[in-house]
């Protein structure tokens, strides 16, 4: 008997929409620049929200919120790239 991963199965469902295979679902054609920019994104905003409540635990108040504050400009980075580049992993 033959082994089967889930990787090798169909996926089914009652979406008609859906792809029928998990090959169906991979993002293709986007550019390195995109990925690098998620990447250095997320982990811009990990480290601002981390540092926020940490300076918020510890009574800086002030502080903590301008290290809140440095959450948007990198997910304001990541939309404005990834809208530059057109990329409509969906299709």
């Amino acid at each position: 008997m033959a082994e089967c991963s889930v990787w090798d199965r169909e996926v089914t469902g009652s979406n008609p929409v859906a792809p029928t295979t998990l090959q169906g679902i991979l993002m293709k054609n986007i550019p390195l620049y995109v990925l690098i920019s998620r990447i250095f994104a997320v982990i811009c905003m990990s480290f601002a929200i981390a540092l926020g409540i940490i300076l918020l635990l510890a009574g800086y108040i002030l502080q903590s919120f301008v290290a809140f504050a440095f959450f948007f400009p990198a997910i304001m980075i990541m939309a404005f790239l990834e809208k530059k580049a057109d990329v409509n992993w969906r299709e």
